[in-house]
């Protein structure tokens, strides 16, 4: 199990240097943007808003904590590249030299998720890393308010990755992604209507208090994610047992 674990490693080892990076790149972006909303021309603009009412200086508080915060989630997206250690066994035909190994299917499917573990954790890292140097540069947020949201759209994304995991063994990669994909555009499709009835005053309700709710709920989103990790392994592994072989 450690020896498929480390091969995965070294196959996700490119994108966990690009995480970085863009971790990187991400506390440089929160940085200036909140350099500019002191001495810069976002400054000006809030000193404007605030001589026209204290309402619109509120709303626009309001988009610039959503904005950062959705900046702050950018390293949580490489979560999603462990799927392609799939497409690394396909090139090279690995299944074939597997099942000479004297690993079980228990084995293959731990390292598989531990590997996807690892590199969730590696992303989640990063991004918390980010929303800390956020922190000490902004008298905006709270460290509790951005673990808050990290850890509430970790667990989401965490619920993600183990559902295409279990596809990625069931149906293959290439139609698991396709699949999760079809999800999300659905999801969105139908969220577009709701949103859309929204006025304007609700919509604004609904970006103060959205950061505020995922504060408060992430430890019960972060224990339905590891709940749905755990099931996830299993029933992964009973797909393994079935077909004799990893899809």
């Amino acid at each position: 199990m450690k020896g498929l674990f480390i091969r995965d490693y070294y196959t996700l080892k490119a994108y966990m240097k690009q995480c970085f990076l863009v971790t990187a790149g991400v506390v440089l972006v929160a940085v200036l943007f909140f350099i500019s909303s002191r001495h810069g021309n976002i400054a000006k603009a809030i000193v404007s808003m605030e001589q026209e009412g204290e309402t619109t200086a509120k709303e626009f508080y309001a988009l610039i904590k959503v904005s950062v915060n959705m900046i702050l989630l950018i390293p949580l997206a490489y979560m999603g590249t462990g799927i392609t250690c799939f497409h690394a066994d396909e090139e090279a035909h690995f299944s074939k030299v597997l099942y000479s190994l004297p690993v079980t299917d228990k084995e293959i499917v731990g390292s598989r998720y531990l590997s996807n573990l690892f590199f969730a954790v590696v992303s989640l890292v990063g991004a918390i890393l980010a929303g800390i140097c956020v922190c000490l540069t902004s008298d905006y947020f709270k460290v509790t308010e951005i673990m808050g949201n990290i850890i509430t759209i970790f667990s989401l994304l965490l619920i993600y990755t183990s559902a295409n995991l279990v596809l990625a063994y069931l149906v293959g990669y290439k139609i698991a992604g396709n699949i999760m994909v079809g999800i999300l555009m659905g999801i969105w499709i139908l969220c577009i209507p709701l949103v859309a009835q929204l006025s304007e005053e609700k919509m604004m309700k609904l970006v103060r208090e959205l950061p505020s709710l995922m504060q408060e709920k992430c430890g019960i989103f972060l224990l339905v994610a590891i709940g749905v990790c755990v099931i996830s392994y299993f029933v992964s592994l009973r797909i393994v047992e079935k077909k004799g072989g990893v899809a």
